[in-house]
């Protein structure tokens, strides 16, 4: 398998998020929110890959949850996820499509919370205590788009090692 110098995460969803880690610390070097404008994260992607050749990208595969899912929130999930795979491949960057339930399976183990949100929140704070994951130093709250892409970056950085 090749030599991978950084992991990105993406979560493709409403409050998507993109994480960059470097692969042999784990320590997150970058990251952004996913906007609805294709060519703003294809000119970020390939700005991270013109300055890190060797990349490697997770993307939460999109689902649909009955009860909980919105039928506007699952299609803006899915156009995301489509550019996204779009970009990606006009990139020519490996990419693993990943699950929800696979990811978080193995990085939920042990969390504490009601329900997926909070359970990725507390692993997040378990794994980066120094972290706010936010994208403004006054956010108050955790940005849910940015833990779970950095959990999903984390997990592929976990299984390449």
């Amino acid at each position: 398998m090749p030599t991978y110098e950084i992991i990105v995460g993406i979560d493709p969803g409403l409050k998507g998020a993109l994480a960059v880690f470097d692969t042999a610390t784990g320590l997150m070097i970058d990251r952004a929110m996913l906007t609805d404008d294709i060519l703003t994260t294809y000119r970020w992607l390939h700005a991270l890959k013109t300055k890190h050749p060797k990349m490697m990208i997770a993307v939460e595969k999109p689902q649909v949850i009955k009860g909980r899912s919105s039928l506007m929130g699952s299609f803006t999930s899915g156009r995301n996820f489509g550019s996204l795979e779009a970009a990606i491949r006009l990139l020519y960057v490996p990419c693993q499509i990943i699950p929800p339930v696979t990811w978080t399976s193995e990085m939920h183990k042990g969390a504490d919370g009601p329900g997926p949100k909070e359970k990725s929140l507390c692993v997040a704070k378990r794994l980066w205590p120094w972290e706010k994951f936010v994208f403004k130093e006054e956010s108050r709250k955790p940005h849910d788009g940015l833990v779970d892409a950095m959990l999903i970056g984390e997990f592929l950085r976990r299984r390449i090692k």
